[in-house]
């Protein structure tokens, strides 16, 4: 044992053949790459995304597509497709997935249907998040009467049945608009019900992370070096929220789909000719209960909102989950 300068020498010559240390090593996972990670580790989310991102292509490049087929197209009317009684004719090789009773090709019209589909439920949660979230953010940064007044605004609008809240606004907008004229009929009006019956759960979701999240260290370590509010809120909380927020976005697609499907149904979405799930499904289902038993015009359009819905579910499941779990990062 040696004590006083020889020490010091033999600790520093010990220091010196140690090995280094690769501090390149030692990394931080941030919530958004765990949450990749986990994504990628999930074998039916990955297909779900996958069909999702096929079901895009197929949106958007729907003309294309239609042609490459061989079909005519959404609108086409061809009373030649009708049998000798007028009704329409189901599947064929001509007509994969049948006719409707106006000889309209059904495979045209599903294809062009995941437009609106899509266009709604993305579009409109899209603007729901961003807005839910600024009033969210602003509630829980600032508080007190500014806290009131907005979460205030934000359960009154939770006070109002979903359904019936899109049936009244859709039916006052169907001919002429809201707002004056700003608010088209159709696609306009749908996307502005889903933003309404949308923000309100992100806000209370956000405002509710904020306020968990304005007590933690970093929050007051920013303020203690003279961050202003709105500094804290945009470096410090925001990066913090993007994680949940795609997350509940992904989760509220789906809802907003069967939303707008279901105003459709009920008469006060999507008008004819634009071809629409909801429209189609409800046209379907009066001439089968009026005896016309042409069944193919309810399955397939049935059949893409059922698995478009599904796909949707099933990655905003498992991003529910990797979201939950312990912010430990995999080996």
């Amino acid at each position: 044992m040696s004590f006083g300068p020889s020490r010091i020498l033999l600790d520093a010559e010990a220091s010196a053949r140690a090995p280094e240390v690769d501090f390149g090593d030692i990394s931080t996972v941030s919530p958004d790459l765990l949450l990749w990670r986990r994504f990628r580790s999930s074998r039916a989310a990955k297909i779900s995304a996958a069909a999702i991102i096929v079901l895009l292509v197929i949106a958007i490049l729907a003309p294309l597509v239609v042609d490459i087929i061989g079909v005519t197209g959404p609108n086409v009317r061809n009373a030649s497709t009708l049998n000798s009684f007028g009704l329409p004719t189901g599947p064929s090789f001509a007509h994969p997935f049948g006719v409707d009773d106006m000889g309209r090709d059904v495979l045209a019209r599903v294809i062009y249907g995941a437009r609106i589909a899509l266009l709604v439920g993305i579009c409109g949660t899209l603007i729901a998040t961003v807005a839910g979230a600024a009033i969210g953010l602003v509630a829980g940064v600032y508080g007190g009467w500014i806290e009131t007044v907005l979460m205030g605004a934000v359960d009154l609008f939770l006070a109002f049945p979903m359904v019936l809240l899109g049936l009244g606004i859709g039916d006052a907008c169907r001919v002429s608009g809201c707002g004056g004229g700003v608010i088209e009929p159709g696609t306009g009006t749908v996307i502005f019900i889903v933003v309404l019956c949308s923000f309100p759960y992100v806000a209370r979701s956000v405002r509710r992370r904020v306020v968990s999240l304005r007590d933690e260290e970093f929050v007051f370590a920013a303020r203690s070096l003279g961050a202003s509010t709105s500094r804290i809120l945009y470096r410090e909380l925001l990066p913090n929220l993007m994680a949940p927020l795609i997350v509940y976005a992904v989760v509220l697609i789906p809802t907003n789909i069967l939303l707008e499907a279901a105003l459709s149904f009920l008469g006060v979405g999507i008008s004819s000719p634009t071809a629409d799930w909801g429209q189609m499904i409800s046209g379907a289902g009066n001439d089968i209960l009026s005896g016309n038993a042409a069944w193919w015009y309810l399955v397939f359009p049935g059949l893409a909102l059922l698995l478009t819905v599904l796909a949707f579910n099933l990655v905003g499941d498992v991003l529910l989950v990797a979201l939950r779990s312990p912010t430990t990062s995999d080996p």
